[in-house]
């Protein structure tokens, strides 16, 4: 699964993999609501569809941890959490700091799938 937004740059429309075929399944999707919430909810429905017991989610490394934990509430296979190594400026660790301290305050809050 690809989660892809409703329109723009980075809609199904405009992404290669969304559109050629491929020799294995791409699914391209976009979570309602378009969170990493809305994602673990996607990936549950599709691994229920399709029997699925393990999975593979990739993000960015400051995202990793609180992906992890969004993601187990929803799906219950085998799940292994990638983190994409894009650069980050000093500045950008800065900020991923403390949106994902804030987000984490979030997590813990909302503990439903």
């Amino acid at each position: 699964m690809i989660s892809v937004a409703a329109d723009g740059e980075f809609s199904a429309a405009n992404l290669p993999i969304c559109t050629t075929p491929q020799p294995f399944a791409v699914y391209c999707e976009t979570p309602d609501p378009f969170t990493t919430q809305g994602e673990a909810r996607d990936l549950s429905a599709l691994a229920a569809e399709h029997g699925w017991t393990s999975a593979t989610v990739i993000t960015f490394t400051p995202h990793v941890v609180r992906s992890r934990m969004i993601m187990e509430r929803c799906f219950t296979g085998d799940l292994r959490m990638v983190a994409d190594d894009t650069h980050l400026t000093p500045a950008g660790w800065a900020y991923e700091m403390l949106y994902q301290t804030g987000a984490f305050a979030k997590v813990l809050l909302d503990t439903g799938c």
